[in-house]
């Protein structure tokens, strides 16, 4: 298995991405700048798929060091996928 790594600022421009199609759905979601750190509050459920890992979210945070993914305040979540062509099909 091929790992891939992904940078922060891919992460980021990722969201951004997912927060413009929200807003161009007419669906505004919140965004928090306080004491370094952004958060994302998205009014969907959204999953992406890194390194065979589904990550299903509804708010991120990040900071200088990190990328957070929430489902509301109450977890991060991350679902670890063996294939994901099969779940897929």
């Amino acid at each position: 298995m091929k790992i891939i790594m992904i940078e922060k600022e891919e992460l980021i421009a990722i969201f951004l991405n997912i927060a413009e199609q929200e807003m161009e759905n007419g669906i505004i979601p919140e965004i928090v700048k306080e004491d370094g750190c952004i958060s994302y509050s998205f009014k969907e459920m959204h999953f992406i798929f890194i390194n065979n890992v589904t990550l299903s979210f509804n708010k991120l945070i990040i900071d200088e060091d990190n990328v957070r993914f929430y489902i509301d305040d109450l977890a991060v979540s991350a679902i670890a996928i063996d294939n994901v062509d099969i779940i897929a099909n």
